[in-house]
């Protein structure tokens, strides 16, 4: 779970699905400073091979690393709106003096999913680079599959055990 400032990097808009039912996807590439407790996310030792025991970075010629995992179904709560199904991923870290640590992460999700199901309407056409200037509050959680969804998950297992379409 991440909650703070991110700067939007890059911000990408497509379409996606079939032909005749395509819906509005969108790739955003965040920046945010965060604690050195995050690190423990990626790896237990990460934090001590990077950092002195007095915050400074240990090796000031390192680049970001790089991590390559992808995860899915996570929530994002960003500028008044909470999308589903988010996909996080080419998660970079970059150690900075005082326990702090540069994160630069990629999201894709679909504009239209949305919390209580309604649609909102998202510019499209937006395809370049964007200003440090604009931040945004940026809340990453894990979505929690309510009891509708599990409901949805086992009919579609017993449809698929029994042979059912």
């Amino acid at each position: 779970q991440f909650m703070g400032n991110a700067t939007i990097l890059h911000l990408n808009t497509r379409k996606e699905g079939p032909e005749d039912a395509q819906e509005l996807a969108v790739d955003l590439k965040l920046k945010a400073t965060a604690d050195v407790m995050i690190t423990r996310y990626f790896d237990e030792q990460l934090a001590t091979f990077v950092f002195l025991s007095n915050g400074a970075v240990r090796n000031k010629v390192m680049g970001p690393i790089t991590f390559a995992h992808e995860l899915e179904s996570y929530r994002l709560d960003m500028v008044g709106s909470t999308f589903t199904g988010v996909r996080v991923k080419k998660f970079a870290l970059e150690p900075k003096d005082g326990f702090k640590v540069g994160v630069t992460f990629a999201v894709s999700f679909q504009a239209q999913r949305r919390r209580g199901g309604a649609r909102r309407r998202v510019p499209a056409g937006r395809d370049r680079p964007v200003p440090d200037a604009e931040r945004q509050r940026t809340g990453l959680r894990r979505r929690q599959r309510g009891s509708q969804s599990r409901q949805h998950l086992r009919r579609r297992r017993r449809r698929a055990a029994s042979g059912g379409a």
